[in-house]
């Protein structure tokens, strides 16, 4: 089974028309349950919360966007895994703690985010939409 983490980059530019990515991420999103069933999607809290900061959506529209995903709740348990991981990223906290999420739950990561994309491949494999295919 496949496991993936889709930035929050991903899910806004689904939810934007007006996005530049938002035709390309669709069509990674119809590939992925089509080609992709065996797909596991890992959602850390912390972008549901970017997402819905951005989109200024109500509650039941933001939570709808991740039904079907597995919710990673952050404990502090799983906070002492995610520390360490700092040192080996160059990011803003928020990006650095999707990629420790990323290493931790052993997934793959997709986002359009290319500084995120160059760290994060440091330590986790790392894909563009348009890449997976």
């Amino acid at each position: 089974m496949t496991r993936l983490i889709l930035d929050s980059s991903v899910y806004i530019s689904i939810a934007h028309p007006k996005d530049i990515f938002h035709s390309k991420s669709r069509s990674f999103i119809v590939k992925l349950q089509k080609k992709f069933t065996d797909t596991e999607i890992i959602v850390p809290t912390q972008i549901i919360l970017e997402v819905a900061n951005i989109l200024k959506k109500t509650s039941e529209e933001i939570l709808s966007i991740f039904s079907g995903g597995q919710i990673i709740y952050f404990d502090l348990v799983l906070i002492e895994k995610i520390i360490p991981y700092f040192k080996q990223v160059s990011l803003k906290t928020s990006d650095a703690i999707i990629v420790a999420c990323a290493k931790i739950y052993q997934t793959e990561l997709v986002t359009w985010d290319k500084k995120l994309a160059r760290e994060a491949n440091k330590i986790v494999r790392v894909y563009l939409p348009d890449e997976i295919g």
